[in-house]
């Protein structure tokens, strides 16, 4: 059962650093990718070595979870005694970000309509028109803003 759970860790998607007394005892070869280190130089030698980031330590001496930026990913991390548990969350993050940029852009077309699909600016005549509200001072009327010279306007609804 412990080479099967061992073989277990060698080939998983999580990074595991098995630590005692400050001393690195097992560096899975995902840890070894993610903290960019060789196992070799950090088993048996102090964590900090192994880590080479002070909040990576802290969480692993005393335990808790966690999302930081180390080494250019976004790690998730989770320390229990003796155990760090490295997830790379580094694509995952790119995409929400991706997905909120969308998001306000959409957002924004919803708030403000096309361009030029309003009434002219009664003062430049300008077709690059805003709608900032669909009533204005009756419910009849919808307020505007032109984008060429700024001037705030009332237009009847169309029918």
């Amino acid at each position: 059962m412990n080479e099967l759970l061992a073989e277990a860790w060698e080939k998983a998607l999580e990074g595991l650093v098995l630590h005692r007394d400050g001393q690195v005892l097992y560096l899975n070869p995902k840890a070894e990718e993610l903290l960019e280190v060789s196992r070799e130089k950090v088993v048996g030698r102090p964590l900090l070595l192994a880590l080479r980031d002070h909040r990576l330590e802290a969480l692993a001496l005393h335990g808790g979870e966690r999302t930081l930026e180390v080494r250019s990913r976004t790690l998730r991390v989770r320390a229990l005694p003796g155990r760090l548990y490295l997830l790379d969350e580094t694509e995952l993050s790119r995409r929400l970000e991706a997905l909120e940029e969308a998001t306000q852009a959409l957002a924004h077309e919803l708030r403000t309509p096309l361009a030029g699909m309003g009434p002219p600016c009664p003062r430049c005549g300008s077709q690059e028109v805003v709608l900032k509200n669909t009533f204005g001072a009756t419910l009849c009327k919808m307020l505007y803003q032109c984008a060429a010279c700024g001037e705030v306007f009332e237009a009847f609804k169309t029918v």
